[in-house]
Formats: structure tokens, C-alpha cells, sequence
């Protein structure tokens, strides 16, 4: 699969997801954690059936196995991008976890965030077909650099009381993180020395299991509104720029 082709899949099932949110919300949360247990439990029984085998059967052409008496360690470049990472997927989901709440607590009815959460699903697969080719003649550093400030200059727009701008902002973001979700795997599919690619995926993935309970914790510290997600995101997105550009990348194995 390309990167393209990655992205596209990854953006679908965000848009997917938006959907499902904005049909259940109303019903209760309740909803939204049977559905997301079912939703997990068909991607368990997909993973199965269409990566099953053995892992002589999966390795890669040429690939030598590894000596069972070698400790594996990451790389200054793989922290390095992991960390990067973390920072991204925190911006990320403090930002789908509070924008509902957010609106609400800006005066918004309680059909507008299922109505915004929609039109996000509407929009992102739009802007990938859309900006294909442009984007695609990006560097992945490139692309993720530049796109990541937009992320943080966006997310602060955010920070305002005022509902169109709140919203018109979020739907800019939704627009440019639809071209960058699938970049990270991309990258690391790129540079990953072959016979650790796993190993690469793997402790690269780690970065949204980090940051996904950190983000609760640090919006109460910074205050438990949507103003203070809003603002933990932009710093988070504004930081990723600052690590790709002190990434070692001359430790790249390509």
C-alpha cells in the first residue's frame, strides 16, 4: 500500500467515525462505547483474516533473521520521530476529545456539534482527492513541518468564545490533518531499515498509547476547559516542526 493509499484509508475511516459520532451522540454516550467495542472487535477479526500466516510466510524478501541473543534498541532517529510523534497525536485528539464540549460550553444548541462533527466527515476525504497531487510532491519532513504549524496556528484560533470562528477554525484543521494523518507511517515505511520495519511501526505506534491518556490529565491541569485543550494542542502541534528539525536523520538506515 502507498502512501496515498494509506492516508486515503486512514481519513475514510476518520470521516466514517465523525458520522457514527454525530448520529449517536445524541443517544448517550453509551452508545458511542458499544459501538466503539464493535467497531474494534470486526478490525481484531479483519487484522486476522487478512494478515494471518506465519512469520516466515510475512518476511520480506532477503530479510535475514535476527540473532535471538541481540537486544534491540531504538535508534536517536526513531525516539527522536516517536516523540515528535507523541506531540502530534496529543494536539490531535485534544482536539477531537474537547471540541464537542467546547461548543457546548460556548453556547452552542446540542445539534450544532453533531452537525460540525458531519460536515469534518464530509469534508476530509474532499481535501484528500483534492490536494493529491501537490501534496504528494512533498517530502514527508516537508509536509509534516509545515503542516503541523498550520495545526497549531488553527487550534489557536480556537481559543476565542466566538462559535462561527470556533468552528470555521476546526474545519480548516480537519482540512489540513486529513493530508497528514498517513504521513507518519509513510515516513517510517520509508526509512525503517527492513528487517526492523516491525519493530519501527511498532514503537513509532507507541506515540498515540502516550499520548492518549496524558491528554485528560494535562487539560485539567491546565484548566478543564476547551480554551485550555485548545491551547495544549497548538503548543503540542507548534513543537513537532521543532523536533523534525533536530531529528538526526543522517542515522537513517535506507
Amino acid at each position: 500500500m502507498d502512501g496515498f493509499h494509506l492516508q486515503t484509508s486512514l481519513v475514510t475511516a476518520g470521516a466514517a467515525g465523525g458520522l457514527l459520532a454525530a448520529v449517536l451522540l445524541p443517544l448517550g454516550v453509551r452508545w458511542l462505547m458499544v459501538v466503539d467495542g464493535v467497531t474494534c472487535a470486526a478490525g481484531a477479526m479483519a487484522a486476522l483474516a487478512f494478515l494471518g500466516g506465519d512469520a516466515a510466510q510475512m518476511a520480506m524478501p532477503g530479510q535475514e533473521k535476527e540473532r535471538p541473543d541481540v537486544r534491540w534498541r531504538p535508534s536517536a532517529l526513531l525516539l527522536t520521530l516517536t516523540l515528535a510523534g507523541t506531540a502530534f497525536a496529543f494536539g490531535y485528539l485534544a482536539i477531537l476529545m474537547f471540541m464537542p464540549f467546547a461548543l457546548l460550553q460556548r453556547g452552542a444548541p446540542s445539534w450544532l456539534p453533531g452537525l460540525t462533527l458531519t460536515g469534518s466527515a464530509l469534508l476530509a476525504p474532499l481535501v484528500v482527492l483534492l490536494t493529491r497531487s501537490p501534496v504528494n510532491a512533498l517530502s514527508h519532513k516537508t509536509a509534516l513541518a509545515c503542516g503541523t504549524v498550520l495545526l497549531g496556528v488553527l487550534a489557536a484560533m480556537m481559543l476565542g468564545d466566538d462559535l462561527v470562528l470556533t468552528i470555521a477554525a476546526y474545519l480548516g484543521w480537519v482540512a489540513v490533518n486529513s493530508v497528514l494523518l498517513g504521513r507518519w507511517q509513510a515516513m517510517i515505511a520509508e526509512i525503517a531499515p527492513a528487517d526492523e520495519r516491525p519493530r519501527w511501526f511498532a514503537f513509532h505506534g507507541s506515540s498515540w498509547g502516550l499520548a492518549q491518556p496524558a491528554v485528560p490529565a494535562v487539560v485539567a491541569a491546565a484548566g478543564g476547559t476547551g480554551a485550555a485543550a485548545f491551547l495544549t494542542a497548538a503548543v503540542a502541534f507548534l513543537a513537532v516542526p521543532l523536533l523534525l528539525t533536530v531529528t538526526p536523520w543522517q542515522v537513517s538506515h535506507r
